[in-house]
């Protein structure tokens, strides 16, 4: 898979989520926001999925009440930050594949950006959130 449009990958991951909505109804929220700059900066296509479908899998499905997925895009000069949050059930115990997804996206981000890419993994109490941090310069792709 190439680069696309952050922009467009977060196009996609709202698609899915649409979907998933279908399924959950309302206990499930999406909130995405792009800051301005950020549309354009080119990244592996499909990077986000899997973050999506954790946040999907791992926290709204096990919890009775739902919550809000949330993806935020910002650049700051020559960087990029994406995060994905999302809430969780601390008493839950770990599903099959824990860890895959996260796995596959540090893979991708080391393949794509080497050390100029990093990926922080936050689990809290009743949350999770995921930060890529990726080079925004010269990687510009149009839309």
């Amino acid at each position: 898979l190439g680069r696309i449009p952050l922009g467009r990958e977060i196009a996609l991951v709202r698609q899915y989520l649409e979907i998933e909505q279908v399924r959950f109804g309302d206990r499930l929220t999406v909130q995405a926001v792009v800051g301005d700059g950020a549309e354009l900066v080119a990244v592996p296509a499909l990077l986000l999925q899997p973050l999506v479908e954790n946040a999907v899998r791992h926290g709204i499905a096990g919890l009775i009440e739902g919550g809000t997925v949330a993806v935020s895009a910002v650049r700051a000069a020559d960087r990029v930050v994406v995060t994905v949050s999302n809430p969780r059930d601390p008493d839950a115990p770990p599903r099959p594949g824990t860890r895959l997804g996260l796995d596959i996206v540090r893979r991708r981000l080391a393949a794509a950006f080497g050390v100029d890419a990093a990926m922080t993994v936050e689990p809290s109490a009743d949350a999770y959130r995921v930060t890529l941090t990726m080079p925004a310069g010269d990687g510009e792709v149009t839309p």
